[in-house]
C-alpha cells in the first residue's frame, strides 16, 4: 500500500508465471480466506486454471478482487493490500505528502476512504507533524452533512492513517472540465452547500484556507461535500511553529483561489478568507477558469491583491446581474467589505436556488424564493434598503456596511439565525437584514463599524500612501537643494 512497503516488495518479487505463485501471493495478502480461495478455484473451468491472468480475471468478475489488487498480486506483491481491518481496493488520490485509498472496512462491510502517510514520509518530523495536525483538525471539523465524516484515525502496523466517509462522485473541477460551465442555479446550489459547511467549520474555531474546485465533491446523489483539511488552521493555535508547515502564520493555499490577506499577513486570517475563496470557486464554476489565470505564484498573489478579474457580466451576460454582483461582493479585496458570516452567505445564496432539480438528481425540496426581491447586489440599481443603510441620520454621509464582532459569539449567532429566518419568510437578503439590525441596536450594539464605503467607490492599491510619501520626500529634497544653491 505505502510507497516504501511496495518498493521493498518489488525488490524481492517478480511477475508471477504460474497459477500457484498467484494463489500464494493472494493468501499472503490475507485478502481472502484460504478455504474460500480453494473452493472458488476448484469451481473454475479446468482449462483456465493453468493461466494466472485468467484466474485473476475470474476473481475480478466474481467481485472478490479489484483490478488494482489483482494487478499487484500478478506482480508478486502481496504486502500493502490490507491495513489492519481495512482491505485496500484502489488508490483514488495522491498528494505530495499522503495517499488516499478506497478501502473496505472488513468489520463493518463499509466502503471508506483511507488517507495514509507512507512510512518513509513519517520519518520526516515536519511531514509527520503536519499529518497528525490534519488528523486532529479533520476530527474537529466533522459532524456536518456537507463534510465527510472521520470514522477513525490512528496508527496501524506502524502506518498513520485517517479513515473517512467515502464520497462517490466528481470534484467540481472535473465536473466543469467534463461537462462545461454551470448555470446560476447550479453554481448557487454548490455555493450554498459549501457555505453551510464553512459556517460549521468557522463555528468550530477553524479556517479551511484551501477552498477550491478540487476540494469540492458532488456525489452521484447530488450532494455537495467540502473535503481536505490538510491546510486548515485553528484560530487559537500558536503562531510561527517552524516544525509544522501549515500552522498559523504560514502562507498556504492554492494561488488561483487564495485571499489577498492570506498572502499579506497570514497570522490574522479568519473565515472571510474562505468566503473569498468560495467566490473564486463560483467564478470558476461559471466561466471554466480561475479569476487570474497563468503566471507565477508571486504574480497571481499580486493580482489577487490589486487587480480585478475579467467581468463576470461580460463573460456570462446570460446570468442574473444580481447573482453576479453577489459573487463580486464576496470577492472584495478588503476582507472588511465582505459578508463576514458564511451562514449569512448561505442564506443569500439560497435565494438564487429556487429549483430542486439541480444536478439531474433531486436534493430535497428547496424553498422557492422570489429572487426579484433581492436588490442588494444589483450593480446598476440601489434599492430603498441600500439607501437607508448607506445614509446616516442626516442623509449626507455614507456609513459603513461592514461590522466586526465585539461581544459574545453566541449573541451574534442568535442574531444571524433571526435574520436568516426573517429573510426566508420575506424573501429579503439575510445579510442586509443583519446589517440593519447592527445599525439600529443603539447602546447595546453588538457590532462595530470599521470603515466607510460608497457605492462604486474607486479602490486604490494598498501601497498608494507609501508612494505619495516617497514623492513628497523627493519634492522636499529638491526644494532644499534649490534654496541651498541660491544661498
Amino acid at each position: 500500500m505505502s510507497n516504501e512497503s511496495q518498493s521493498e516488495n518489488v525488490g524481492a518479487s517478480s511477475p508471477v508465471r504460474r497459477t500457484e505463485d498467484f494463489l500464494r501471493a493472494l493468501l499472503r495478502s490475507q485478502l481472502l480466506d484460504r478455504e474460500f480461495v480453494r473452493a472458488f478455484f476448484l469451481k473454475m473451468d479446468p482449462d483456465l486454471r493453468s493461466f494466472p491472468n485468467q484466474v485473476a480475471e475470474a476473481f475480478i468478475r466474481a467481485g472478490h478482487l479489484t483490478r488494482f489488487q489483482s494487478g499487484k498480486l500478478l506482480q508478486g506483491i502481496s504486502k500493502g493490500l490490507k491495513l489492519g481491518h481495512f482491505a485496500i481496493l484502489s488508490p483514488v488520490a495522491r498528494g505530495g505528502t499522503a495517499t488516499v485509498y478506497l478501502a473496505m472496512n472488513l468489520d463493518l462491510g463499509q466502503l471508506v476512504a483511507v488517507k495514509v502517510l507512507p512510512p518513509n514520509h513519517a520519518k520526516e518530523p515536519r511531514r509527520l507533524a503536519r499529518f497528525l495536525r490534519e488528523m486532529n483538525l479533520s476530527r474537529l471539523a466533522g459532524g456536518h452533512t456537507n463534510i465527510p465524516q472521520v470514522h477513525e484515525s490512528g496508527l496501524i502496523e506502524n502506518i498513520h492513517y485517517i479513515a473517512m466517509e467515502f464520497v462517490s462522485g466528481r470534484s467540481l473541477h472535473k465536473l466543469v472540465q467534463d461537462s462545461g460551465t454551470l448555470s446560476s442555479e447550479q453554481a448557487a446550489f454548490i455555493g450554498l452547500e459549501v457555505a453551510l459547511a464553512l459556517h460549521h467549520v468557522h463555528l468550530q474555531g477553524m479556517v479551511h484556507r484551501d477552498v477550491k474546485p478540487a476540494n469540492i465533491v458532488i456525489s452521484s446523489k447530488g450532494q455537495v461535500r467540502l473535503i481536505d483539511f490538510g491546510l486548515a488552521m485553528q484560530n487559537n493555535e500558536p503562531a510561527g511553529d517552524e516544525s509544522v508547515v501549515g500552522g498559523l502564520g504560514f502562507i498556504v493555499g492554492t494561488m488561483d483561489y487564495i485571499a489577498p490577506e492570506q498572502t499579506i499577513d497570514p497570522s490574522k486570517v479568519d473565515g472571510r478568507a474562505d468566503i473569498y475563496g468560495l467566490g473564486c470557486v463560483l467564478y470558476y464554476a461559471l466561466t471554466g477558469k480561475p479569476p487570474f489565470q497563468g503566471g507565477t505564484n508571486v504574480e497571481r498573489m499580486r493580482r489577487h491583491r490589486y487587480e480585478e478579474p475579467e467581468s463576470l457580466a461580460k463573460l456570462r451576460p446570460d446570468l442574473p446581474a444580481g447573482f453576479l454582483g453577489l459573487i463580486k461582493a464576496i470577492m472584495d479585496k478588503d476582507p472588511s467589505q465582505r459578508i463576514f458570516s458564511a451562514g449569512l452567505l448561505a442564506a443569500d445564496l439560497k435565494l438564487w436556488t429556487p429549483g430542486s432539480h439541480v444536478f439531474e438528481t433531486v436534493k430535497g425540496n428547496l424553498e422557492s424564493e422570489d429572487v426579484n426581491r433581492l436588490k442588494m447586489y444589483q450593480p446598476e440599481e440601489i434599492s430603498d434598503l441600500e439607501k437607508q443603510l448607506l445614509a446616516d441620520d442626516t442623509g449626507s454621509e455614507p456609513k459603513s456596511d461592514t461590522f466586526a464582532i465585539m461581544h459574545d459569539p453566541t449573541e451574534v449567532e442568535s442574531a444571524i439565525r433571526d435574520c436568516i429566518d426573517s429573510g426566508s419568510s420575506s424573501g429579503e437578503s439575510p445579510a442586509r437584514l443583519f446589517l440593519d439590525r447592527g445599525q439600529s441596536s443603539g447602546s447595546s450594539t453588538v457590532f462595530r463599524r470599521e470603515s466607510s464605503i460608497r457605492p462604486n467607490a474607486r479602490q486604490y492599491p494598498a501601497a498608494l500612501p507609501f508612494v505619495l510619501m516617497v514623492v513628497a520626500t523627493a519634492l522636499l529634497v529638491i526644494v532644499l537643494w534649490l534654496v541651498y544653491k541660491r544661498l
